[in-house]
């Protein structure tokens, strides 16, 4: 009896064992990839610092080639440009793939001191820092920062050298003096009307978003003091 009993014990412990082997490999063949993806993603974060290397100071120079009579290359124009880029930080266990960065929304400072939509935005992609205004980052792995380039600003009288006016056919697009401050943000693309993305003085509050193909969007806010 007890070898009977022992046999009919050990049936139903293998028949269990099958049973919650076969449970556990259709809950991997169904969930696998969703269980995955919550234990390993890319965790996207904003980092700055107003000083070097997110702030820095960057000389600019126009260059025009002598030919006649020995060719050489002449500098004849010099200024300094000051650059503002923040960090996109993967805090995530994985890679994270096809990176972008864009502008939502900007308000400015009213005077009475209520942020109010800044009307002349049009939300737009930032370019990556050193990658000629590259979109999209390809990879960013785990505990790696990118820099990306938020706007720089040059000195009043300074800015054409780095051909920061544009003209239109028909003239000037937008009234800028030559002695003011502006602030012209790194979009990929410039639009056709400066006062978009050329910000004189003033406080304003930009709405930042960063996301890649395989992690969720981050959202940071950043003020601006002209």
């Amino acid at each position: 009896m007890n070898t009977n009993h022992e046999l009919i014990t050990l049936t139903w412990w293998l028949v269990f064992a099958s049973f919650s082997a076969s449970l556990t490999a259709l809950i991997i063949a169904i969930w696998g990839n969703r269980l995955s993806s919550l234990l390993f993603k890319p965790r996207l974060e904003f980092q700055y610092k107003h000083k070097w290397p997110d702030a820095i100071k960057i000389p600019i120079s126009k260059r025009r080639i002598i030919i006649s009579p020995i060719p050489k290359e002449e500098i004849h124009n010099f200024a300094v440009s000051y650059y503002f880029r923040f960090r996109i930080r993967n805090k995530g266990n994985v890679t994270a793939n096809n990176v972008e960065v864009f502008i939502n929304k900007i308000e400015k400072q009213s005077i009475n001191k209520n942020y109010e939509p800044y009307k002349p935005f049009i939300p737009l992609n930032l370019g990556w820092s050193n990658t000629d205004g590259q979109m999209y980052f390809p990879l960013i792995p785990p505990k790696i920062s990118k820099h990306c380039d938020l706007g720089l600003i040059l000195h009043p009288q300074k800015r054409q050298i780095n051909e920061m006016i544009e003209y239109s056919e028909e003239g000037n697009s937008c009234n800028f003096p030559g002695k003011e401050v502006i602030f012209q943000i790194s979009f990929v693309v410039k639009p056709n009307v400066l006062e978009s993305y050329y910000l004189i003085p003033g406080v304003y509050r930009l709405e930042v978003i960063a996301m890649a193909s395989n992690s969720k969007m981050k959202k940071q806010k950043f003020e601006l003091v002209l």
